[in-house]
C-alpha cells in the first residue's frame, strides 16, 4: 500500500500541492508524462544525463520519452566526436554514438528504440557531403 492510499484525499492534496515539481514528476508515470517537458530546461548537461540513462536499463522509459522529443534535433547532427571517458571516438552520427553506449552497457531496450529510429527517415536539416551543392567558379562573361 502506498502512503498516498493511506491518507485521506484532503490531506493528500495538501501534501501534493506543497511538493516541488521535480518530486511530483518522479512519483508516478502519469505525472511524469504530464510534466516531463518542464524538467528538460533544468537539466544542465543533457548529454551526460542521456549517457547516465543509457547505462541503466531500468530508465529505458525515460530515455524513450527524451528520444521522442529530441529525435528531430539529433537527426540534424553530423559526425559526432566524443573525447571523454570510455566512449571516446568519432561516430557517423549522434545515434551511432548512443547505440554504441547502449551496446557497451547491454541496454537492449534502449538499443531497440535507437534501431527503430534508424529505420525512420532522418530530419531534413542535415546536409551530407553527397547532397551538398558543388561550388563552381564564377566565369567572367565576355562582352
Amino acid at each position: 500500500m502506498l502512503i498516498c492510499e493511506a491518507l485521506p484525499p484532503e490531506l493528500w492534496q495538501l501534501v501534493w500541492d506543497r511538493l516541488p515539481l521535480r518530486v511530483r514528476v518522479t512519483t508516478t508515470k502519469t505525472s511524469y508524462e504530464e510534466h516531463y517537458h518542464l524538467l528538460l530546461p533544468e537539466i544542465p548537461r543533457l548529454g551526460d544525463y542521456i549517457i547516465r540513462l543509457l547505462r541503466d536499463s531500468s530508465t529505458s522509459y525515460i530515455f524513450n520519452m527524451l528520444l521522442g522529443i529530441k529525435q528531430n534535433e539529433w537527426a540534424c547532427f553530423g559526425r559526432w566526436k566524443h573525447w571523454n571517458g570510455n566512449y571516446a571516438g568519432t561516430y557517423d552520427d549522434y545515434f551511432a554514438f548512443l547505440r554504441h553506449i547502449s551496446r557497451q552497457n547491454k541496454n537492449h531496450k534502449c538499443l531497440l528504440a535507437l534501431q527503430e529510429v534508424n529505420l525512420t527517415p532522418r530530419g531534413e536539416g542535415r546536409i551530407r557531403a553527397r547532397n551538398r551543392p558543388k561550388h563552381t567558379k564564377n566565369k567572367r562573361q565576355e562582352w
